[in-house]
């Protein structure tokens, strides 16, 4: 890496732009937390149940946070008007999501998280 750094720019603009497409675990498992995220939402429309979804993957609330993004960026997509940044409380967060969501049509939310997470 130290004789040509400029690959590992590229890699990382790649990324930065969401333009990389690459099977690693990381990225495997960002999308089965969004994926089972909605799959609860979709059961328990709970907010201290999507938080335990979310604390299964993840150990730092940074990770918890990228997930309930994600998901609001969506629900933004769709038509859902949702105040962002989300609350700074993960609990809070999840409520406000929760509420931004129940105002769509999940099959849409579904498809369209499937399509960005290229499922």
């Amino acid at each position: 890496d130290t004789h040509m750094p400029e690959n590992k720019l590229w890699e990382i603009k790649a990324w930065l732009e969401g333009t990389k497409k690459s099977g690693n675990k990381a990225d495997k498992r960002f999308s089965e937390a969004i994926m089972e995220a909605l799959k609860i939402i979709r059961q328990e429309g709970d907010a201290e149940a999507l938080a335990r979804v979310l604390s299964r993957f993840y150990k730092r609330n940074y990770d918890r946070f990228r997930v309930l993004d994600f998901l609001a960026s969506i629900c933004k997509e769709a038509g859902a008007k949702i105040k962002k940044p989300l609350p700074e409380s993960l609990q809070d967060a999840s409520k406000a999501l929760l509420a931004s969501i129940s105002t769509l049509n999940m099959d849409d939310i579904e498809k369209i998280a499937k399509k960005r997470l290229e499922v």
